[in-house]
């Protein structure tokens, strides 16, 4: 239980970490919903941790994204005409 723990501190930490180096160069490949799954990922396969180990620790962080995740969909999808349009002006 101790190590499922530690790997929620370490996910939130390194969430923080890339965050704040995202502030001192913002560029799209150091956007800290891209970093902090590769360095997570990099890590667990490195020192061999079972997915189910680390899920054990951070399965809150997915039971609080979820629900925000779908309410995001919902909301797109309410006002897919505005995003259709708005692409088209500026993506072709």
């Amino acid at each position: 239980m101790i190590e499922a723990s530690l790997w929620l501190l370490a996910t939130i930490a390194v969430y923080a970490g890339a965050k704040r180096l995202y502030r001192f160069y913002p560029k799209l490949w150091l956007t800290p919903l891209l970093i902090t799954p590769a360095i997570i990922i990099i890590a667990i396969e490195l020192l061999g941790v079972p997915f189910k180990q680390y899920n054990n620790g951070t399965g809150v962080l997915t039971d609080m994204i979820e629900p925000a995740t779908v309410a995001l969909a919902v909301i797109l999808y309410k006002h897919l005409d505005v995003l259709k349009k708005n692409c088209a002006a500026h993506c072709g």
